[in-house]
């Protein structure tokens, strides 16, 4: 039988005593009624007074007070940080993922469960481990070299047209929308790849500098932070798609933000867009001439810097708008006209589009892990690449084969659909498929499901290297545009099954 105890605590005492408690609390308490005052815009401009100013505090108030002789000994304590981050990054990220398996069975949302998984696999924050570890009265010098030790260890395609048509939209919305008058309308024209892979894009990167504009004032996707500006201004954010109408999964959250869709690529009927998303789909040669087309209807917006950029798109993506080779339809030669006549471009199309095709195979410069990713296209998980040049010449490079089987590993794909082009003198195009492991089987039916396609015309050439299989096609209408939809379609059907 226990008796009961006649000390009382006193509200002052309680507080005292469990004052981190009750200062988080209160925090939360006031960030719901002002949350303003703690964003970035707010007073106390967290991202420097924080980040910054309050973890170098916590660091440096905790260095004084430590002894020498206490961290000496710490730091030969190895079972220890071994037992802490083991427990960190190995049980905490296991036993999440069953709690997560077992809050699936009661339809929690699937972003709350993501966030879960992706808490569990981060180190603890520095400032709180210290500041709980003290409070417990726990070893503050262990908490402090294994925060830092943690910090280190749990820290880890974009084409000519849809760059051109990503620039000349968007200036085209920051001209109607006045955005030099109007202090809370910007708009930014993303760059879709991270700026260290945008120079491996030659004949971007040198007609955008023959029209003088500075590379490193563009914006990389690698500088956009999508979680951050749905988190904080998803009510205010607006996105319009240019050259694709299919999210990948790293920008599944903007779909709720998109307003407008510019697309050349027959229509993924797996895509379900509001009906209030203003949607411009044609099977033209190039998105350009659907941008160019916009443009030329407003009077006084496109200039002829701009106009050239796109100009130069859809001659490179129409192979010089001849007739022959059967890529321009009517509404790209007819757009190709007007800028012609508007702006005066004389030079010939055919001479134009051979210097495109220069630039874009000029590989001089270029390993081959570059090469592979400078027009990289994804359908799901599988890369589909580019090339300036024939499969069947690709795959006779000095370790050609290595850097595909590096890529595959990378973007973690059982196989890598290539796809070639060569314009001199004629325009002759192939495949490829690339096995990253052995599997004949795989292979058979991919290529098997390629060939299925009559108008394509695929006829199968030998190879030097193995696990890869070219097909040569003799349709050159045909191009990566409608190749995606076939490896779509298998990934989808057959390889499903």
């Amino acid at each position: 039988m226990f008796s009961k105890s006649k000390y009382k605590v006193t509200p002052h005492e309680y507080i005292k005593r469990n004052w981190l408690l009750v200062a988080l609390l209160t925090c939360i308490f006031l960030a719901g009624i002002y949350p303003k005052f703690g964003s970035k815009e707010g007073p106390l401009h967290t991202q420097y007074s924080v980040k910054y100013g309050a973890i170098c505090m916590i660091f440096f108030i905790s260095g004084l007070t430590l002894k020498t002789a206490s961290v000496f000994h710490t730091f030969q304590q190895y079972k220890l940080h071994i037992f802490i981050q083991t427990f960190a990054f190995i049980l905490i990220p296991v036993v999440t993922q069953v709690f997560v398996k077992f809050l699936n069975l009661f339809a929690v949302n699937t972003w709350i469960l993501r966030g879960l998984i992706i808490v569990s696999c981060m180190p603890p924050p520095v400032s709180s481990a210290v500041i709980l570890t003290r409070t417990a009265k726990g070893n503050e010098t262990a908490s402090i070299f294994n925060s830092v030790l943690g910090s280190f260890l749990g820290n880890e395609s974009c084409d000519l047209d849809s760059t051109v048509c990503s620039l000349a939209y968007g200036y085209y919305l920051s001209e109607k929308l006045n955005v030099k008058k109007i202090k809370d309308v910007a708009v930014f024209p993303i760059i879709n790849v991270p700026s260290d892979e945008f120079p491996s894009r030659t004949e971007h990167c040198s007609l955008l500098k023959d029209i003088n504009v500075d590379l490193k004032k563009l914006i990389y996707r690698s500088e956009i932070n999508v979680n951050e500006i749905i988190s904080e201004k998803k009510n205010y954010v607006k996105t319009c798609l240019v050259d694709h109408h299919v999210l990948n999964k790293n920008d599944e959250l903007l779909k709720d933000t998109v307003n407008e869709i510019f697309d050349h690529r027959p229509l993924d009927q797996s895509t379900h867009w509001s009906s209030q998303v203003k949607m411009r789909i044609e099977l033209v040669g190039s998105c350009a001439t659907l941008i160019a087309d916009e443009l030329l209807r407003e009077e006084g917006i496109l200039f002829k810097e701009l106009a050239y950029l796109l100009y130069c798109t859809i001659v490179f993506d129409t192979l010089a708008v001849l007739p022959e080779n059967k890529k321009a339809t009517a509404l790209d030669i007819a757009t190709v006209k007007t800028l012609e006549d508007k702006f005066s471009f004389m030079e010939s199309k055919v001479t134009l589009f051979q210097k495109i095709v220069d630039l874009h195979a000029d590989i001089s410069k270029l390993t081959l892990d570059q090469l592979l990713i400078r027009d990289l296209k994804f359908v799901n998980n599988i890369p589909i690449a580019g090339l300036p040049m024939l499969v069947e010449t690709f795959s006779k490079l000095p370790g050609a084969d290595l850097s595909l089987k590096q890529m595959g590993i990378k973007k973690k794909t059982s196989f890598i659909v290539l796809v070639g082009i060569e314009a001199k003198p004629d325009v002759k195009r192939d495949i490829g498929i690339f096995l990253v492991k052995d599997d004949a089987k795989l292979m058979k039916l991919i290529v098997d499901n390629f060939k299925s396609h009559e108008d394509f015309k695929f006829v199968e050439i030998s190879s030097e290297m193995s696990n890869l299989t070219i097909l040569k096609h003799n349709n050159i209408e045909k191009s990566r545009k409608q190749i995606m939809p076939i490896v779509k379609d298998f990934l989808d059907t057959t390889l499903s099954q």
